[in-house]
């Protein structure tokens, strides 16, 4: 079964990982679970706490089910690049993906940008879906930052 998880940023702490949930103004809140260390001598209890922390509702992200090929997790405004055309053409980067999900067949996948000013293949905002192995690894594909975070990744160079 898929593990349903969000991230989102937080201004104090940066970026939390958890639950989604949202108050009746509309603030977004990440949920987490923290274990406690237990100084009271007793060994078999686990205390936890559940933390709420308010977020930039505009940086909610939900979490794939997804690893890149580094191990690291795919979440919704993630930019991935790849090892092949259309990302890269030539020894250049040609093009980013951005993940996102797609209401109308409740899945996710990313869409082509650009990033290459003198190349030009196929249009952007041109979808993919993702290839995993049955660890749920995409082997082509490398997390390389976040829309964001990291929006000069999105910017046409001469790469």
């Amino acid at each position: 079964m898929r593990e349903y998880k969000f991230r989102g940023k937080n201004k104090d702490i940066g970026w939390v990982y958890g639950q989604i949930a949202y108050d009746i103004n509309g603030n977004a809140y990440i949920i987490q679970e923290v274990e406690l260390d237990s100084s009271y001598g007793l060994e078999e209890t686990i205390l936890f706490v559940t933390m709420w922390y308010r977020v930039d509702k505009e940086t909610v992200g939900q979490y794939t089910g997804l690893h890149d090929k580094n191990g690291k997790e795919i979440y919704e405004g993630d930019i991935v690049t790849g090892i092949d055309y259309p990302f890269i053409d030539e020894g250049k980067q040609n093009y980013v993906g951005i993940v996102v999900f797609y209401d109308d067949t409740a899945s996710f996948g990313y869409e082509y940008q650009c990033v290459r000013k003198d190349k030009r293949g196929i249009s952007n905002g041109i979808n993919n879906e993702f290839e995993a192995n049955e660890n749920l690894v995409c082997e082509d594909l490398e997390v390389i930052g976040n829309i964001y975070e990291n929006k000069e990744l999105l910017n046409e160079t001469d790469r």
